[in-house]
């Protein structure tokens, strides 16, 4: 809820695969892709924006100011971590590598909800986010299942330091 309950704001967690291949995450092209696939951050899709309230990983540029005073805060900070294990009684099957497949899907639903069954009992649980599964995949010639996951939590003040 933003401007008492006026507006929504968005929190949102974006992942990638980092190899030796990929260029580094670079914030501030990416705060400018937004800005001018939006209109100026004005308009995504149906949603008129607040120009104001974009930021990608803390990284904002003021715009000229306005006669209104700021409508949002700086969005809290997230920080996130991967969660990798091999499931070695769940038999590998080529629809898992297709985040759109229905075996993918139950697949994700299952092992996302133990992992916040799990995490939120840990010290960062008050503040867990979410997690999702970015990958299956194939372990020991398909005869075990591999899975990739990211979690993320609010890194605030109150929170306590990460310790994998």
């Amino acid at each position: 809820s933003v401007n008492q309950g006026e507006n929504t704001g968005i929190d949102s967690v974006c992942c990638y695969r980092k190899n030796a291949t990929a260029p580094p995450f670079d914030r501030v092209q990416i705060y400018h892709k937004f800005v001018n696939e939006t209109n100026g951050f004005t308009k995504m899709g149906r949603y008129s924006l607040d120009p104001n309230s974009l930021f990608v990983n803390d990284y904002h540029e003021a715009s000229p100011q306005t006669t209104l005073p700021p409508t949002t805060k700086p969005p809290v900070a997230t920080e996130c971590f991967t969660v990798n294990c091999t499931a070695t009684n769940l038999i590998y099957r080529p629809q898992m590598a297709d985040p759109t497949s229905k075996v993918f899907s139950s697949t994700q639903r299952f092992f996302v909800n133990l992992l916040g069954q799990i995490l939120k009992t840990s010290k960062i649980g008050p503040y867990l986010i979410s997690c999702s599964l970015s990958t299956l995949r194939s372990v020991n010639q398909g005869e075990n299942t591999g899975i990739d996951s990211v979690c993320c939590y609010r890194k605030n003040a109150t929170a306590p330091p990460f310790d994998r």
